[in-house]
């Protein structure tokens, strides 16, 4: 860039902040994926209740870290929906730091290669 425009420490400071928010951006996505696909076991596992017998194979075991504990029909399908809440929220939560980054992300683009045009490369090689 020894002919290009002069980095400044506000440059600087941009670029720096776009390093980072592309960063959390990353980790968004790759949590709300998770998430998602916890959602979904979540949900299977309410469909597989809805066939389970209580009166002819008793109590259903609920994983809580390491620990299996045994719930009655009720108390599972209680767990599941509590469960399913917050998943949902928790993905909510996200997206909508997702897009709160993402727009910071497209202002920052705009900044810097208004300044760099074709000397500062702001595009993730996966894109």
């Amino acid at each position: 860039m020894a002919n290009g425009p002069k980095v400044t420490r506000d440059d600087q400071s941009k670029i720096n902040r776009f390093a980072r928010t592309h960063t959390s951006v990353t980790e968004f996505k790759k949590e709300i994926e998770v998430l998602k696909l916890n959602l979904r076991n979540l949900e299977d596992a309410g469909d597989d209740i809805e066939l389970y017998d209580e009166d002819e194979s008793g109590p259903i075991p609920y994983q809580i870290g390491d620990t299996f504990v045994m719930h009655n029909l009720e108390e599972i399908g209680n767990l599941l929906t509590d469960e399913k809440r917050k998943t949902q929220s928790r993905i909510l939560n996200l997206e909508s730091k997702l897009t709160d980054a993402e727009k910071v992300l497209t202002q920052l683009k705009a900044d810097l290669y208004g300044k760099f045009g074709n000397e500062i490369n702001l595009e993730a090689d996966d894109e």
